[in-house]
């Protein structure tokens, strides 16, 4: 029923006048939208009766502050730009449990993060950088910080492995993810600790 619910949404809005309520059957208690269905279809989903859960696809960061007021969303996933995501860490770590993937929306697929945001939002970034259920490769991370910050999260960093593709301490060059530093190199503060990372 769920499934023929959601294929009828659209002939039910232009209805909805003449409708009462509406009745799930069964276990059909999740329906699963995007945001513009939920926003186009709101004077239908008001007429169900009874307790019914919201799993949200593809939503964007804008959508996010009007979901997580809802509470019969019980999940939602992201789809936006790196820049967004990256700029957003906070909101998305606040919803929890309620945040199912964190997808790109376009190629730029690097999030450009301090070492203290890797350590402090570790989970979500995480999830962002995960490759879907579909094959959908998720994001890359690049770090940007002093070598001190660096030094104090570098638990975090090693932790992201592969999908850290490049980081640079402050005030210093980008420093390559493998090891093809100079010896002569090797002794500043941040290219030891560029290596420390990589010798895991």
């Amino acid at each position: 029923f769920r499934r023929v619910l959601f294929r009828s949404l659209d002939q039910l809005q232009s209805a909805q006048t003449k409708i009462g309520s509406i009745t799930l059957m069964g276990n059909a208690n999740v329906l699963s939208l995007t945001p513009q269905q939920l926003r186009d279809n709101a004077g239908v989903l008001s007429k169900i009766s009874g307790t019914f859960k919201l799993v949200i696809q593809d939503a964007l960061i804008s959508d996010l502050p009007t979901l997580a007021a809802n509470s019969q969303v019980s999940g939602i996933s992201v789809r936006d730009t790196a820049s967004n995501v990256a700029a957003s860490l906070q909101a998305l770590n606040a919803l929890g449990n309620t945040l199912t993937a964190i997808r790109p929306i376009d190629s730029d697929t690097v999030l450009n993060l301090s070492a203290s945001q890797v350590t402090q939002f570790g989970g979500t970034i995480d999830l962002a950088s995960r490759i879907d259920a579909s094959g959908i490769d998720g994001f890359q991370v690049s770090v940007k910080d002093s070598a001190a910050a660096i030094t104090q999260n570098l638990a975090g960093l090693r932790n992201l492995g592969t999908r850290l593709v490049s980081f640079e301490a402050i005030g210093g060059s980008t420093a390559p993810t493998r090891s093809e530093e100079h010896t002569s190199e090797l002794q500043s503060r941040q290219y030891l600790v560029c290596r420390l990372l990589l010798e895991k």
